[in-house]
């Protein structure tokens, strides 16, 4: 067997997560050589990228048929790397999908496979466990109710915490931030986080400048920004703002800076609600997708919330507005709200600070490293 190991991300998200795995693992053995379906992150920690893993970003249950010819390309490129490459491992981030499928041909190759940042099944599909326990050597997994759901299924599995809590921190003081991208601390800051894939920006931006619009009115000192993730065009972002009569800045790489300033911040659900949580910072989770892929979802999804803060909560402790409640009548009165009550946004911080807690320890990335290690040691 070689020492090369394979990791295959399909997102922004698995990319990160692929990035800080990779680096931990080059640390331990330095002498590891490791291919990934990855992107910017992973490349920049050493990884070899065999398939750019952004082309296969998919938002909602039917986008995915307009990128089919790529995911297909993808699969085919994979199995060439492995007939040729022969690696050791496969380590499978997320992206359920495509990497469930991709474990049963890896398991045809006999070739143990790690999945890291396991497929969500306690929200929907849950029959996939057994799917998972005949495919999986092990399965790492980020939240600490996830390790009972499989250890009462007899899959081998470790909870090692979560990763964004290495990663999610300000590198400025809050004066430093205030002080770099001239905001007034006296007033009202509101952020804007519309997601990294087009299609989410183009359904939520809108939404969110139009609600903004109204704060504005409101609230005339209120400030704004948004997170401009750099993997898109500036001007997707630049078009939806031409004919605002007041600045919404857009500041690409200093998000956790300008999440942890802010009095509100308006976020697509998904891994960002996450790490505006581990800031403890309030906020409103909204989502929009495709008529076709929202009826999908309520067959589909068996828990009562989407936005992750509440799913550990296991109850409502930041609103969600989605789908027809993803309005600004129905938004704006809400954001409102938030901003001129102390106390409403002092009880979302505890309840935040209680679910930052739930995360587990810095470190998990490292963890990870050493338990897929262990694991190639054992199969070498």
């Amino acid at each position: 067997m070689s020492n090369k190991i394979l990791i295959v991300t399909g997102e922004a998200s698995g990319d990160l997560h692929g990035g800080l795995l990779t680096q931990e693992l080059k640390k331990l053995d330095p002498d590891l050589e490791i291919y990934a379906v990855g992107s910017k992150k992973m490349e920049a920690s050493g990884a070899k990228i065999i398939f750019e893993s952004t082309q296969l970003a998919i938002f909602g249950f039917t986008e995915i048929f307009s990128r089919l010819g790529l995911i297909r390309k993808a699969f085919d490129e994979i199995k060439k790397f492995i007939y040729k490459e022969k690696p050791s491992l496969v380590v499978l981030i997320d992206y359920p999908g495509f990497n469930i499928r991709l474990a049963r041909f890896i398991n045809e190759q006999r070739i143990p496979v790690i999945y890291y940042i396991s497929p969500q099944i306690w929200a929907w599909n849950k029959g996939r466990i057994n799917v998972l326990k005949k495919l999986v050597t092990k399965m790492i997994v980020v939240f600490p109710f996830e390790e009972d759901i499989y250890k009462n299924a007899g899959v081998n599995v470790e909870f090692v915490g979560h990763p964004l809590l290495d990663l999610v921190k300000s590198k400025l003081s809050k004066e430093e931030t205030m002080k770099k991208f001239g905001f007034n601390a006296n007033n009202p800051i509101i952020g804007l986080l519309p997601g990294s894939r087009s299609d989410e920006i183009d359904k939520l931006l809108p939404i969110m400048v139009d609600v903004c619009t109204k704060v504005k009115k409101n609230i005339p000192e209120s400030q704004f920004f948004i997170c401009w993730a750099n993997n898109l065009n500036i001007k997707i972002i630049e078009d939806k703002l031409k004919k605002l009569d007041f600045p919404i800045s857009i500041i690409s790489g200093w998000n956790y800076e300008l999440i942890s300033i802010s009095t509100l911040v308006m976020v697509a659900s998904g891994t960002a609600t996450l790490e505006t949580a581990i800031l403890e910072t309030p906020m409103v989770i909204l989502g929009k997708v495709s008529f076709f892929t929202s009826i999908l979802a309520r067959i589909l999804i068996k828990i009562p919330y989407l936005g992750l803060p509440n799913v550990l909560a296991q109850k409502m402790i930041v609103p969600e507005l989605l789908q027809g409640n993803a309005k600004t009548k129905k938004i704006f009165p809400v954001v409102s709200e938030i901003i001129r009550d102390e106390n409403t946004r002092k009880e979302m911080k505890n309840n935040l600070i209680e679910i930052r807690g739930k995360l587990g320890v810095s470190g998990a990335a490292n963890r990870a490293a050493l338990s897929i290690l262990k694991e190639l040691k054992n199969n070498v």
